[in-house]
């Protein structure tokens, strides 16, 4: 199908809408402890470390498409990488909320599965376009992630618990109760357990076949669907790999 100007217009319009909110929410104070930490919502002091996954792929975007030069879009992502070294973490996982400025954890520790994973998967994007020093620090990134920390079983099915607090959930060992046991957004998870140097081969496909599926239709198209089947959670995968 082809497009007319004005739909053409539209999309371009709403791709570098879209580039300006990562670029402009990012903390670019040059000397600031939380230097590259993108704000989880416009004008609020809060970053929450999936929109700092979602950035790193909105620069690579940035550069092929003119926005920015590749020397601006290198410079960003690898002074947000050398931002993330000074940020809470537990073994390999992120806390889901900081203050943008200053690093600070929001409240509460929450270690976050998905959180993590969005942050891997739009850091990997970026070393795979950038190279060189990036690749490196993101390479260190991936291998820190101990994956296998937060598996359980349920129902006799190997699944990833979804956060780990010894703040939030002290009766619980410190772990929030729910856990990746449906289809939902977490798919690049087993992706990432999967491709990590020295990972369990059986286990992560017990971990790949050990969710439910609940399958619908939609206009006689046969579909896997979660809870409130909300868009991103077909989205958030999908952005990074093809499964057509």
């Amino acid at each position: 199908m082809k497009l007319d100007d004005n739909t053409i217009g539209l999309i371009e319009e709403e791709i570098k809408g879209c580039f300006d909110f990562f670029w402009n929410e990012s903390n670019a104070v040059e000397g600031e402890i939380g230097y590259g930490m993108t704000a989880d919502v416009a004008g609020r002091p809060i970053c929450s470390l999936a929109a700092v996954g979602f950035s790193f792929p909105a620069y690579v975007i940035g550069v092929e498409r003119g926005y920015i030069t590749f020397e601006q879009g290198y410079e960003r992502v690898l002074k947000t990488l050398k931002t993330l070294k000074k940020v809470d973490s537990f073994k390999g996982f992120y806390v889901h909320f900081i203050e943008q400025k200053t690093l600070k954890n929001v409240k509460f520790k929450e270690y976050s599965t998905i959180d993590t994973a969005i942050l891997l998967m739009g850091a990997i994007t970026a070393g795979e376009f950038f190279g060189s020093e990036v690749k490196a620090l993101v390479n260190e990134m991936v291998n820190a992630v101990d994956w296998e920390f937060f598996v359980t079983e349920r129902k006799d099915r190997k699944i990833f618990k979804m956060a780990y607090s010894d703040v939030l959930w002290q009766e619980n060992g410190g772990w929030c109760k729910s856990t990746w046991h449906e289809f939902a957004e977490q798919l690049m998870m087993y992706i990432l357990y999967a491709g990590q140097p020295g990972s369990d081969k059986r286990l992560a496909q017990d971990l790949y076949f050990g969710f439910s599926r609940k399958v619908g239709s939609y206009k006689g198209e046969n579909m896997v669907y979660c809870f409130g089947n909300a868009l991103f959670v077909h989205q958030f995968t999908g952005c990074y790999f093809d499964f057509s």
